[in-house]
């Protein structure tokens, strides 16, 4: 039996979006699977993420966020009747500059 869980990948403003290998690519490396996994595109930056077993998703579940560079894939727990068209985004990716802020705040 696979198990699954879904990503959302939320770019910033102007990065060319990623292809699925590219993507798997680069969560293959950050996670370090040891069996057998496949990410499948689901449209509009969603992802399933299917793995073979279940330790293998824990390890990728436990990030929970995971950065790619300056872009975010948000993980999500798989849900039955998913539609990406109804799902509101609940993450953003922003940059903070404070003025004479102390070093150690």
């Amino acid at each position: 039996m696979l198990e699954c869980l879904r990503g959302r990948l939320t770019l910033n403003k102007g990065n060319k979006p990623y292809t699925t290998r590219d993507l798997a690519a680069k969560l293959g490396k950050f996670c370090k699977m040891v069996n057998k996994w496949k990410m499948i595109s689901l449209g509009r930056g969603y992802y399933d993420l299917l793995f073979e077993q279940a330790d293998d998703l824990r390890r990728v579940w436990a990030a929970s966020n995971i950065a790619l560079n300056t872009d975010l894939l948000c993980l999500f727990q798989w849900m039955k009747d998913f539609n990406h068209y109804s799902r509101k985004q609940t993450h953003s990716s922003i940059w903070i500059r404070l003025i004479e802020l102390l070093q150690e705040y």
